[in-house]
């Protein structure tokens, strides 16, 4: 009777939405374990957030905020990390763009409940009776998926306590959620966990600190949560940090080559110095260094790069372009323009995608050669993680590398800067061949118009629909919205949508993600021009 029972929770919980890797400690094969706090570092911090977490502090929500690369989402790991080992942590959520589910609102709160029936396994009865009770919740609005999936369970399991109990959720990245719009309604009802007695949830939050977010927890009394700015206190502890950092990871590398007294004190105060806050830059350092062949030459020309520029990101900006022109000077003329236009169209693409790409895809995406792919990123595996598995994503170390390239203001050299609308333009062009050269009606040969798509093998349905044909239906009105591209009647898209609309939804049915359809239709409706019929003779008058 108990193993039935446990299958029909599993049941019910596998009907909700899951954001795979969404959790601190998961992370994808062939990928490097996410980073923890160095040991020794942010020491402060971290204990300041524990005393909150312990419960003392009346506020519900601590906010920790900062500009990008100064070690936002390493910190909240260590935190998640800490609080799992003291069986305090309820779920995180590491918000990731460009990364699935793990960056869209309508996945967040179902992927917390799963979670807390892991953490806490005597909430499970009352979720899965909530889910049972709404079987459409992952379809509704956040509101309702906060309270049923959420705090109406936690109500529940607070009857059953004979003490109080404070559960933690570390939630990271808010600002890359995907949709401005859906994080003021978050806000504001993860503020809502005060109402809870009992149990006292917790929140811990990080995010650059943008308008939208700030406005947002402004509309929230002052008392329900707690602000830390990351390094706004010029009291030297980052630097000390970063050095500590430095200085062990610089050892590292010295071990790796078998190089003696390197490198040099007054080298080592140089790099803390270029370093300056941000932890992007000493990290992308040591990547960069560890794997060159000759590090000592190369960390010769990274401290004879002349600073350019005052923004507060100019350093990290000429590390990025250091490493980034390696290649082009290492190569003749014309390897050189051509390295350059794939550069353009492989890494490019990489930063733009709405979901990571596996080497396979993206080369079936783009219809490049593997070989193209891998020699361009060869020399790119400090800024950017390559498996060595071709069926693997690849995926940029850090969201400034990302910002850096699309930013000209920033990626000051034309041959390395990214066009947003251009390589947008490109892949949905990409994806539209895709799909005209695909998709037919019955894809899967089922011959059985009234199965059901869950009855469906997976296996039959990658067959048929490969993962390169799957992002196009996905996401073509994503890249199309995004280019800009004015529609009119007669266009490429009115045409495919003429001879595949019934086939694309087909598609989306089997890969279950008919919900993006409506979407993409949605925003279509934004960016189409009706072309009007040209006025005939009788029209003249």
């Amino acid at each position: 009777m108990v193993a039935l029972q446990i299958v029909s929770q599993r049941q019910q919980l596998a009907t909700l939405p899951r954001a795979e890797y969404a959790a601190y400690n998961t992370f994808k094969k062939d990928a490097p374990p996410p980073s923890k706090c160095h040991t020794g570092t942010r020491l402060e911090i971290l204990e300041d957030i524990q005393s909150w977490g312990e419960g003392h502090n009346d506020s519900c929500i601590f906010w920790l905020s900062g500009m990008a690369g100064t070690g936002k989402s390493t910190i909240a790991r260590t935190v998640a990390e800490n609080f799992d080992r003291q069986k305090r942590l309820g779920a995180s959520f590491f918000f990731s763009r460009g990364q699935g589910l793990r960056a869209e609102a309508t996945a967040f709160f179902t992927t917390l409940a799963i979670q807390l029936t892991q953490t806490l396994p005597d909430i499970t009865p009352h979720i899965c009776h909530a889910v049972a009770q709404h079987s459409k919740v992952s379809e509704q609005s956040l509101s309702d998926q906060w309270d049923v999936l959420i705090l109406e369970p936690l109500s529940m399991l607070a009857y059953s306590l004979l003490t109080p109990l404070i559960i933690v959720f570390v939630i990271d990245a808010l600002d890359e959620c995907k949709g401005v719009e859906y994080v003021p309604e978050i806000l504001r009802l993860l503020a809502r966990a005060n109402d809870l007695k009992i149990i006292q949830l917790r929140i811990f939050i990080t995010s650059r600190r943008e308008s939208y977010i700030h406005s947002s927890f402004k509309q929230i009394p002052q008392i329900l949560h707690r602000d830390l700015m990351l390094d706004s206190a010029q009291d030297g502890r980052t630097e000390r940090d970063i050095s500590l950092f430095l200085r062990d990871e610089l050892a590292k590398v010295a071990r790796t080559h078998s190089l003696k007294d390197w490198p040099s004190e007054k080298e080592t105060q140089e790099l803390i110095k270029r370093a300056g806050r941000l932890f992007i830059y000493a990290a992308t350092t040591c990547r960069f260094l560890q794997r060159s062949i000759y590090p000592e030459e190369c960390l010769l020309k990274m401290l004879d790069v002349k600073v350019t520029g005052h923004s507060s990101t100019k350093e990290l900006d000429n590390m990025y372009m250091l490493v980034l022109h390696q290649p082009i000077t290492d190569c003749c003329d014309e390897e050189r323009n051509d390295l350059v236009r794939r550069f353009k169209r492989i890494v490019g693409s990489i930063i733009i995608l709405s979901e990571a790409l596996s080497s396979v895809t993206l080369g079936r995406l783009l219809d490049v050669r593997q070989r193209e792919i891998s020699t361009t990123l060869s020399s790119l595996r400090s800024v950017l993680n390559v498996p060595d598995d071709d069926t693997s994503p690849i995926q940029y170390f850090h969201l400034s590398f990302h910002d850096f390239l699309l930013d000209k203001e920033r990626c000051t050299d034309p041959r390395l800067w990214v066009d947003e609308e251009e390589t947008n333009k490109d892949l949905f062009g990409r994806c539209l061949d895709l799909m005209s050269g695909h998709l037919r009606k019955d894809i899967c040969a089922l011959r059985q118009p009234g199965i059901f798509a869950s009855e469906v093998d997976k296996n039959t349905v990658e067959s048929c629909l490969p993962p390169a044909v799957q992002y196009a239906c996905c996401y073509f009105a994503t890249h199309l919205k995004k280019a800009r591209i004015s529609l009119h009647d007669g266009d490429r898209l009115h045409t495919f949508l003429q001879e595949h609309f019934l086939h694309w939804l087909e598609a989306l049915s089997l890969i279950r993600k008919t919900s993006e359809g409506i979407l993409a239709i949605t925003s279509l409706e934004s960016v189409i021009i009706v072309s009007k019929p040209a006025a005939g003779p009788a029209d003249s008058d």
